[in-house]
């Protein structure tokens, strides 16, 4: 299956397939986008892995970003206003639908991993600061995407 998608893990080879049923007589196609379960495991410990982190694992966590294991999506031609049944048009359509279901369900557990990064950097942020911790040395997530993902780094 190819979806062209950053965080499409679908894409990958060996990953999660996608399986049609086609039920001509109906003008039905079905789509089945399975083996999803660890998709999302999958991209936030790449994510994790490319930040380069040191001291701050995922074990334990895996639970809580599981995907369902398989997204469905259907086309039907509405032949009694006149659709033509078109097989290749219902498994884009299909396909299509299926893949919305995923990323939406990828979408909130990346979003879910974001929030739980940003409540560690408040909660270390304010034991620093009740501890009188000097941080200013510690870049700050700004100085991080600067240097990171253009290479411009800049620390005040």
């Amino acid at each position: 299956m190819s979806c062209n998608c950053e965080n499409c893990s679908a894409r990958r080879e060996g990953r999660s397939t996608i399986t049609y049923r086609t039920y001509a007589s109906g003008g039905v196609v079905k789509a089945e986008l399975a083996d999803t379960t660890f998709d999302a495991v999958s991209l936030i410990c790449r994510l994790v892995e490319k930040a380069d982190m040191k001291t701050i694992g995922l074990d334990g966590v895996y639970e809580n970003v599981l995907l369902d294991s398989s997204y469905r999506g259907k086309a039907r031609a509405n032949m009694a206003e006149g659709d033509v049944f078109n097989e290749e048009i219902g498994k884009e359509m299909a396909k299509g639908r299926a893949l919305e279901k995923y990323h939406r369900a990828m979408d909130k557990k990346v979003c879910a991993a974001l929030q739980d990064a940003r409540r560690l950097v408040a909660t270390i942020e304010h034991y620093c600061e009740k501890k009188s911790i000097d941080i200013s040395e510690v870049p700050t997530v700004e100085d991080i995407k600067r240097s990171h993902f253009t290479g411009h780094y800049t620390h005040k």
